[in-house]
């Protein structure tokens, strides 16, 4: 009779263990961002429901699939390749890859590719965010459009330059405001999905992860074989939370709004260092206590696309940042000895990452300076009066 009653708390153990695994898979689904869980191996384990409408696939489309061959193969592409297989040997998370997408259901996307290396059941897997930021693209493209055809409306003559001038001003005013509405709607939006990332959906893991813990307790020693499960589900619970943690770091550090500018950029570089393999130094010096939450933000995000471009662009170099305060201004200067550029060319092209820092910059009412040349490197030289 004792035996059929350990049988029975064993059953139930096992069935609670599933109620608890399922519903951490359902915290994942409940996600608005698409997401996918990849193999070792980069085939498809799961994907979730964002995922799926996104792309209009079904899970038959997707799960147990190579990665590079979901949907046309739309994600062969050599770069992510290359950053996926990392992470599937050694490497913990990849700095954010930006990708062109031709999608017969929606045209021509951009989308933010955003990965890193997870643990559930002791196994090394990949989890995969995507976030469309095609709207935020074509606004830029909009902006260097525009003034490319106005700068050649205003050489067209001497008899119409006013009016050209006027038309040029009025018109640039206009695509600033919207680029500045576009800037400051993404920033909220970062700001709100990490915010109940951290404060919504962290907790409800943080509580499933206790309850799972309660229930490993209240099992009666000689049931082991009710236990392995259970703190298999634990393990699996706190690997979710410390990525649900990393994603709304990533989306809008919580450091940038509690402890304030410096301390925000100075953990970014640490982790971008111990990440990408080269010395960042951070110094900041007379740094105000209060900053604008406009100014902390916009120089944050600069810092962020100066060292992506850094990685993508420079060469395995150093990185010096120096963020220093005074009586009526806040500086950031952002040195690296790598491969440099000629500038010249760069804005001929209309480069979206270097106009974006200098909207970002324009819209603090900042000055915004840079320095390149082949094989000397590179200087970005910020300046935000502060009130």
């Amino acid at each position: 009779m004792l035996v059929l009653v350990d049988i029975d708390q064993a059953r139930r153990a096992q069935i609670e263990a599933d109620s608890a695994r399922k519903f951490a898979e359902s915290v994942v689904e409940s996600v608005q961002t698409p997401l996918l869980v990849l193999r070792r191996d980069l085939r498809v384990r799961i994907a979730n429901r964002a995922f799926f409408q996104s792309y209009h696939l079904r899970p038959a489309d997707v799960e147990n699939q190579f990665f590079y061959e979901v949907s046309g193969q739309r994600w062969n592409l050599p770069g992510l390749r290359t950053a996926l297989e990392r992470l599937s040997s050694d490497q913990e998370s990849i700095e954010p890859l930006e990708l062109e997408q031709e999608c017969p259901e929606s045209g021509r996307r951009t989308v933010l590719i955003d990965a890193c290396r997870v643990h559930p059941d002791g196994e090394n897997q990949i989890l995969v965010a995507m976030e469309d930021i095609t709207a935020q693209r074509r606004a830029e493209r909009i902006l260097v459009e525009e003034q490319q055809r106005l700068q050649r409306s205003v050489r067209v003559g001497e008899t119409a330059l006013h009016d050209s001038e006027a038309a040029l001003l009025h018109t640039r005013e206009e695509l600033r405001a919207l680029t500045a509405s576009l800037l400051n709607t993404q920033e909220e939006e970062r700001r709100r999905v990490s915010r109940e990332l951290h404060d919504d959906l962290s907790q409800k893991v943080a509580k499933l992860q206790f309850d799972v813990e309660s229930l490993e307790q209240r099992l009666p020693p000689h049931l082991m074989d009710g236990k392995k499960p259970l703190l298999a589900i634990r393990d699996e619970i706190g690997t979710l939370a410390n990525d649900l943690r990393r994603i709304a770091h990533q989306l809008h550090p919580a450091a940038l709004d509690h402890l304030g500018l410096a301390v925000a950029i100075r953990t970014y570089s640490r982790e971008f260092s111990e990440r990408e393999g080269f010395p960042v130094q951070f110094t900041a010096r007379k740094v105000p206590a209060r900053i604008p939450p406009d100014v902390a933000s916009s120089l944050y995000r600069i810092v962020q696309e100066a060292l992506r471009n850094v990685a993508k662009h420079a060469g395995k170099t150093s990185v010096k940042i120096t963020l220093a305060g005074g009586s009526k201004q806040l500086s950031l200067s952002i040195r690296d000895h790598g491969m440099g550029f000629d500038k010249h060319s760069v804005q001929h092209k209309g480069g979206l990452g270097l106009i974006g820092m200098q909207e970002r910059v324009r819209l603090v009412r900042g000055e915004f300076s840079l320095e390149a040349q082949p094989g000397r490197g590179t200087a970005i030289m910020v300046r935000v009066p502060l009130k």
